[in-house]
């Protein structure tokens, strides 16, 4: 195969931590099996595939690249049919540690549970079971806490506050919910006690130097400078069209003004009052209205929206981000932080109740397995005799899909790789563009630590502190790492028409701010190769050569359903409704058959050949209650179409016909299997005809 520069690094670099930043489509997994393979085949040092760590997202992922490794084993015996070392690759493939972060646990926590006193006939409960427990222990919590409402009358009012406060209308659900959602972010931690410890301390602030030195500050602070940065920049585009010719002079001093609060703002800093106190003594200044003859309308306008931007800004300072005056916002804080007190201490009881009976029942769920391998591996922070025996086993750790790995599993991986013995073994890869589970409590954040400080080149390498961002003990892992990171850009899976479109989206789109990456030239993504190009068919006029000189390009199409709102105007929504899947399907058969009857492909196989409907795919958000509506209104439309069903074979649209068919026959008074086949194929009668019969 012939590799791309970067690529090539990725397979030969050795003796460094690596964070291998990959766009989709870039071929990761090609290069992660390629680069266990050349360690296999290193004339120098040949390795054991067992000599590896790779950790994957899901069990699928890690069967496929256990069989892609076998399968490139097997091509390079086939080139090298002695290699007795390469056969006995072949028989360690499949124990090979290639396995989840689950999967890896579970092996540490059944090979060293005596070291900590577990015992060893604990199951892995299944999430039914698990889910009856949770609702029992929980039960068991509330009830517990109203029995010592009625004994303590100082613990009742701290209790009934909380549920005032996130149980309201009676119902305790919603509170319920909440001390399940606090603990599951707490067993994302390392330390879950030192977690909720700082969640604790958090909600303390009896002053305002406490409070500024709230580690959630810190966030708040990064949202508000982001405002303040945009307000500079469009005071910027504003301080621009005054310097062109024609330009209002009455807006010279509103831009000034602007300039002068935004820099008061920064020179600030993270302290709520000042803030406040620069923000509530600011006067908006009035828009000009007349201006002279010998100015532009045209400046005046463009000016006149720049101050609107600037004005939505600071009224995002005085309404949302600085709602209270510094004295009622310091006692709004500290009574939120007593209700905020008792979230945490319910939290805790839930949790302790929770492993009490798990721990009755001989049961373990997957967070219990992190936890106990961390045990394991690491005793007050640091590694334990097991951790170096596990560490001492493989020559590298490899982390796919890194972006959705958390300060836990970090912890865990890092305590079981070579970094603390000084020799760097950390292997990761992931794209923080396509984190998506933060709401599992993924931290992308980790990903960006590396991205931000790995060298990029060959020069020496920069430093990240794992967990940092993370102010808690409970998150930060502590480990000081250094690396090197390498890019890689290119998708080999689309069109570069496709790309630019893509492209030109995020790059409007995605900030750091809300995308955890400025989406620049960096992160933007470059065409690989094609295997299939679509062509113009030769017997095209040269007219219909001009009118389709730009049919490579990204389109966006416009789809007007027939429903419409109260106010009689067309709906456009994304709700999945039926009207909205019916005329896009109506819109798509008209897409694909002027491409079918315009285009022939150039493919790879096969040659120079007429464009097919097989080789056009439709692709949808999500199959269930979309795919088969879409499908149907497809084949309506004149365009065979077919769809990979997940409801079974016996809930396919034929399939149900026949069956209600056969309900017919059986008894032709059952209406709606009968109605079902009046109105398919094998009835052809239409909806007016089965109203008239009726």
């Amino acid at each position: 195969m012939n590799w791309t520069d970067d690529q090539k690094k990725v397979i030969e670099t050795r003796g460094s931590n690596l964070l291998i930043s990959a766009a989709a489509g870039s071929g990761k997994t090609a290069v992660l099996t390629e680069r266990l393979l050349s360690r296999l085949l290193d004339k120098e040092d040949p390795a054991d595939i067992d000599e590896f760590l790779v950790v994957t997202f899901t069990r699928a992922a890690a069967a496929e690249m256990k069989e892609r490794i076998a399968v490139k084993i097997a091509e390079a015996l086939k080139s090298d049919p002695g290699n007795t070392h390469l056969y006995r690759q072949l028989t360690l493939v499949n124990r090979a540690m290639i396995t989840t972060i689950d999967g890896f646990c579970s092996r540490v926590v059944r090979s060293y549970a005596p070291a900590i006193g577990l015992d060893m006939a604990f199951r892995v409960g299944n999430s039914g079971e698990i889910r009856l427990l949770e609702a029992d222990t929980m039960k068991a919590v509330m009830e517990a806490a109203h029995e010592e409402a009625v004994r303590d009358e100082a613990f009742a009012e701290r209790f009934y506050r909380f549920l005032e406060s996130f149980a309201p209308a009676k119902d305790e659900k919603s509170a319920e919910e909440l001390i399940r959602e606090v603990f599951k972010v707490s067993q994302s931690a390392p330390y879950p006690d030192e977690y909720l410890r700082m969640c604790r301390d958090g909600c303390r602030a009896g002053s305002f130097d406490e409070l500024n030195e709230q580690p959630w500050m810190r966030e708040y602070w990064e949202s508000v400078s982001a405002k303040i940065r945009r307000g500079l920049e469009a005071v910027a585009e504003g301080e621009d069209l005054m310097s062109l010719e024609g330009a209002p002079a009455a807006f010279g001093p509103i831009m000034a003004a602007y300039r002068g609060f935004f820099e008061t703002l920064t020179a600030v800093g993270p302290h709520y009052k000042e803030l406040f106190e620069a923000v509530d003594g600011f006067a908006k200044p009035r828009t000009p209205g007349r201006i002279k003859a010998s100015e532009s309308e045209e400046l005046k306008e463009s000016l006149k929206a720049v101050k609107a931007e600037i004005d939505g800004i600071i009224g995002y300072f005085a309404e949302e981000a600085l709602p209270l005056a510094p004295g009622l916002m310091l006692e709004t804080l500290q009574k939120s932080g007593q209700v905020l007190d008792m979230l945490v201490l319910m939290t805790e009881r839930y949790s302790e109740a929770f492993d009490e009976a798990k721990r009755r029942r001989g049961v373990v769920d997957f967070s219990d397995l992190e936890h106990l391998a961390l045990r394991i591996l690491r005793q007050d922070r640091q590694r334990t005799a097991a951790a170096r025996e596990i560490a001492a086993k493989y020559r590298e750790v490899l982390i796919d899909e890194y972006q959705d790995s958390n300060y836990l599993q970090e912890e865990i991986l890092t305590a079981v790789s070579r970094i603390e013995d000084g020799e760097d073994n950390y292997f990761c890869v992931g794209d923080v563009k396509q984190s998506i589970y933060s709401f599992r409590q993924a931290r992308p954040d980790l990903f960006m630590e590396k991205y931000d400080t790995y060298a990029t080149g060959s020069g020496a390498a920069g430093y990240a502190e794992i967990g940092a961002g993370g102010d808690s003990p409970g998150e930060s892992g502590g480990t000081a790492m250094e690396g090197r990171r390498i890019d890689l850009h290119r998708n080999f899976r689309s069109r570069p028409e496709l790309l630019d479109g893509v492209n030109a989206v995020f790059k409007r789109i995605m900030r750091r701010e809300v995308g955890g990456i400025d989406y620049d030239d960096a992160a933007a993504l470059m065409t690989g190769t094609l295997d299939a190009a679509i062509v113009l068919k030769e017997s095209d006029t040269s007219q219909e050569r001009e009118q389709r000189s730009s049919a490579h390009i990204t389109e966006v199409l416009a789809v007007c359903t027939d429903e419409e709102d109260e106010e009689g105007e067309s709906v456009l929504d994304d709700t999945g409704s039926a009207g909205r899947i019916e005329a896009e399907g109506r819109a798509i058969a008209s897409e694909i058959r002027r491409l079918v009857a315009t285009y022939d492909i150039d493919d790879k196989k096969e040659g120079r050949r007429p464009l097919t409907y097989r080789d056009i795919v439709v692709l949808v958000r999500a199959v269930e209650g979309v795919a088969e509506p879409l499908r149907r209104a497809l084949i309506a439309g004149g365009v065979p179409a077919v769809t990979q069903q997940k409801s079974g074979f016996f809930n396919s649209h034929e399939v149900v016909i026949v069956l209600n068919c056969l309900s017919a026959l059986d008894n032709p008074r059952q209406d709606i299997p009968l109605a079902s086949v009046m109105k398919s194929v094998i009835g052809g009668f239409s909806l007016e005809d089965l109203a008239a019969i009726r």
